[in-house]
């Protein structure tokens, strides 16, 4: 399991299934940035999630109202 398989290393910081980095770094945005700069130079391939270019921090306190799939009405209300 631990073999090398001749692949580069990828690295993320955050993903849809866990809470974005920033916010797990205690808020701060230089953290952030050093955090990104320290992946960034790192060998390999870095993918970033949506918002993490910015700095941005989850969010954890939207009201139901505002949260809205923007495709629902477009499909009826079906996915696919």
């Amino acid at each position: 399991a631990m073999r090398p398989v001749g692949a580069p290393a990828t690295w993320v910081l955050s993903n849809h299934d866990v809470v974005r980095h920033r916010t797990r770094l205690g808020g701060g945005l230089d953290r952030a940035r050093a955090a990104a700069l320290l992946m960034l130079a790192l060998p390999g391939s870095a993918y970033l999630y949506q918002g993490e270019e910015l700095g941005l921090p989850e969010v954890t306190d939207l009201p139901d109202d505002v949260r809205q799939d923007p495709s629902f009405f477009r499909a009826n209300g079906q996915d696919g």
